[in-house]
């Protein structure tokens, strides 16, 4: 959201009514100011960036918990469910399968959190691109 606007809670999405802890995120800031990825998209962060567009940023995660990582993302502030039902998300998801098969060629997980139970971190909507070494059933 421009200018650090608050999200407001809650999401309905075609039919679906989603709960306000998932839909939004709750209880993860909302400000724009305070999102790590908003300042990376500002220039005001340091990234290793892999691909860069008017509308997307993949970026090498931080954490190496495996030898691929990435974070796939709109350069736009969006809440995982915002991000999942943009018109985006195809765009996404072609980034997130190139660069995976390109930095993963025996193969990759695509994986997005969804809220506190979900493991989900970030308020900013992001996808995680992981490979590079066999995953087993559970990444």
């Amino acid at each position: 959201m421009a200018g650090g606007a608050a999200v407001p809670i809650g999401c309905v999405s075609g039919l679906r009514q989603w709960p306000a802890s998932i839909a939004e995120d709750a209880e993860i800031v909302k400000t724009v100011d305070s999102c790590v990825f908003c300042r990376i998209v500002a220039g005001e962060a340091p990234a290793r960036f892999r691909y860069l567009d008017n509308d997307i940023i993949v970026i090498v995660n931080l954490l190496t918990w495996v030898p691929l990582m990435l974070l796939v993302m709109p350069k736009e502030h969006l809440s995982q469910m915002e991000m999942w039902n943009s018109g985006l998300l195809q765009r996404l998801g072609a980034a997130a399968t190139d660069l995976g098969a390109m930095y993963a060629p025996g193969g990759f997980r695509i994986l997005s959190n969804f809220g506190y139970d979900g493991m989900q971190s970030q308020s900013h909507g992001h996808l995680h691109v992981i490979g590079g070494v066999h995953l087993g059933p559970y990444a």
